[in-house]
């Protein structure tokens, strides 16, 4: 090979390791930029484990019942006593008291001995959630009032944390009792994936405690179940009113609680991830997995929310079945879909991930119908961080339980769902 050659193929082999090592440099400046945007957003992902927050909030009580069919109940008329702790001092005191004699939140919805029609609403959190007293389905009650001239009753059975299980297991209890003119099921996306799950209060070597738990046992194997949320007898009102401002032994005690069961319930899991770590791309898990903490999934097992493992629907045992009795009471059904702000500041219905496309394709073949869409009625607003309540947290303010409401309200509207002659004739569930 003569030297012309020679230096060809030098030259070539040069612009290739300078072009690759290029490419590198770019990849690893994009994994450092990534990785100091992901940790300014997400600074809990990286706290480690057995560290107190710094705010919370506890009961004296649980506001969970043990119900074997339908995981939980909401006791009627149950009375709580919440206190805020911040910073390690009592900040706060309050009261949670908005079930309803019908064992729903917010005021009973039966307002009329004898309505022109009745809606069944079912959900997790965004149709449960109450503020000033009052959920989306109220907001819904009262704008179909208000264009049809009709007496309407709606109910309101949001259940927090659950997810498509649940509210068709709810659903086909609450169908044939309340024979309602038109059953609606408002899902968000988070929900596709949650796994059925049970909430029981138990006492465990003298402290009062609230479990979610995998199985359907009042009492259950820890190795199956984590906390719900934080008790303490003696957190009463009394008690919290006389040490705002203060600690005192039952903060303590609270405290040395939340860090021996957060330890006792990822015992065994990876640490939280390091920002330093060279065996993991945080980019490349965003972007082909879907999280960019993807490889320390094991230590955000979702305790409150457990996971479906599977892509279809059909593969849950019972949910078919399930189904089918909701649709054989012949009373009309519609999925409704709630997007979250996140999904229309980017103006998306859906932002799914991992298993969500799959699963939701399967539950609209199952149900017979696609569900309705909240971008396809209802007008996006221009400030679409009012939907939420908090800067931190999506769950619906006032104006988005309007929005909400509107958005279903049109729906219903526009489909001619109330215009359906009466099947069987509605009635009130506490009578």
């Amino acid at each position: 090979m003569n030297s012309g050659k020679k230096k060809k193929i030098a030259a070539v082999l040069g612009s290739v390791v300078l072009a690759s090592f290029s490419i590198l440099f770019a990849l690893f400046l994009s994994e450092i930029g990534f990785r100091a945007y992901y940790y300014f957003e997400h600074p809990e992902v990286f706290k480690q484990r057995g560290e107190v927050p710094a705010i919370y909030g506890l009961y004296d009580r649980s506001l969970w019942e043990f119900d074997e069919r339908n995981g939980y109940a909401y006791p009627p008329g149950i009375k709580l006593n919440l206190t805020m702790i911040l910073n390690g001092r009592v900040a706060g005191c309050g009261e949670v008291g908005d079930v309803n004699e019908q064992g729903n939140m917010g005021p009973s919805m039966a307002v009329h001995e004898n309505p022109d029609r009745t809606i069944a609403v079912f959900g997790d959190s965004w149709t449960a959630f109450v503020v000033d007293g009052l959920t989306w389905p109220h907001y819904l009650q009262k704008t179909l009032q208000e264009r049809t001239g009709k007496k309407i009753n709606v109910y309101n059975f949001g259940r927090d944390g659950t997810g498509m299980i649940h509210m068709f297991r709810m659903a086909a209890d609450k169908v044939p009792e309340l024979k309602p003119d038109l059953a609606i099921v408002a899902f968000i996306t988070d929900d596709l994936d949650r796994d059925m799950f049970w909430r029981t209060e138990v006492t465990i070597d003298g402290e009062l405690r609230v479990l979610t738990t995998t199985v359907p046992e009042a009492e259950p194997p820890m190795n199956k179940s984590a906390d719900t949320f934080l008790l303490h007898r003696e957190a009463g009102r009394d008690w919290c009113e006389r040490t705002v401002g203060r600690r005192d032994r039952v903060v303590e005690e609270i405290e040395d609680k939340y860090r021996r069961i957060i330890l006792a319930a990822t015992d065994g899991l990876d640490p939280a991830p390091s920002l330093t770590t060279s065996r993991h791309s945080y980019l490349y898990n965003h972007i082909v997995n879907g999280s960019a903490t993807y490889f320390a999934s094991r230590r955000y097992t979702v305790h409150q929310n457990p996971r479906l493992a599977v892509t279809d629907f059909r593969e849950v045992p019972g949910f078919a079945e399930t189904v089918r009795q909701v649709a054989e009471t012949g009373v009309p059904l519609q999925l409704m879909h709630l997007a979250i702000s996140g999904e229309l500041r980017e103006g998306r219905e859906y932002i799914l991930a991992e298993n969500g496309e799959q699963l939701l394709a399967s539950l609209e073949s199952l149900v017979g119908q696609a569900a309705a869409r909240t971008i396809d009625h209802v007008e996006i607003p221009g400030a679409v961080e009012r939907i939420k309540i908090a800067e931190d947290n999506e769950h619906p303010s006032a104006f988005g339980m309007a929005f909400y409401a509107e958005a279903v309200a049109n729906m219903i509207m526009e489909r001619g769902l109330l215009d359906v002659p009466r099947a069987a004739a509605s009635r009130d569930v506490s009578q």
